[in-house]
Order: structure tokens, then sequence, then C-alpha cells
């Protein structure tokens, strides 16, 4: 399925997937067939919208990518009107990560 993009009609987009008819559910049992992890979800290490075990799943795991988003936290802090931090009415540092930060801005 070969779609024009909207925005900018130089751009076309193929959804093969879609094209082969697949759902969710067809998707994960080819990739249980094949012996493979199923996926995680997919967002940027410094979603806003991540819950609190996915920021914990960071922290423990990927305690270099939960420090980077701690620092984008710490320098976007002297503009910040409407939110607290990353998680919008709260701050990702004050919550999870102060005895665990290590950047040098804790």
């Amino acid at each position: 399925m070969l779609l024009g993009d909207l925005a900018d009609p130089k751009y076309s987009k193929w959804y093969p997937l879609m094209e082969w008819g697949w759902t969710r559910d067809d998707c994960i049992r080819q990739i249980e067939a094949a012996g493979l992890p199923q996926p995680g979800k997919s967002s940027c290490f410094f979603c806003p919208s991540m819950r609190a075990e996915e920021i914990i799943r960071l922290r423990d795991h990927h305690p270099d990518l939960f420090r980077r988003a701690i620092a984008l936290e710490d320098n976007a802090r002297p503009n910040l009107k409407t939110v607290q931090g990353l998680g919008r009415n709260y701050s990702w540092k004050e919550r999870f990560g102060k005895e665990n930060c290590t950047h040098g801005n804790c």
C-alpha cells in the first residue's frame, strides 16, 4: 500500500503489513514463530507519556539514557512555565532520580 504524504508530496509511504492484511495478532504470531522476543513499546527515552514503571526500567536498565533525559529536563527547567518536568506535573529527577543521577546537575 503506497500512500502519498499529505504534508509533503515529494514523499510516499509504504505499509507492507497493511498491504498483506496483517493484524497485530498476525504480527505477534509471526514473531513468535520466528523464535524472536516480542518488541517492547516504542518511544523516545525522554517520552513524557511514560508510566512510572517504564521510567524506573529506563533508570535501572539504561542509566545512560536516564541521565540524558534528566539532563534534558534540567536544561529546560529555566524556561518551564506550565509543567514541572518530563512528567508534566512532576520532575523525573525529583520523583525517580536524585539518588541515582550522576551527570553533575543533580
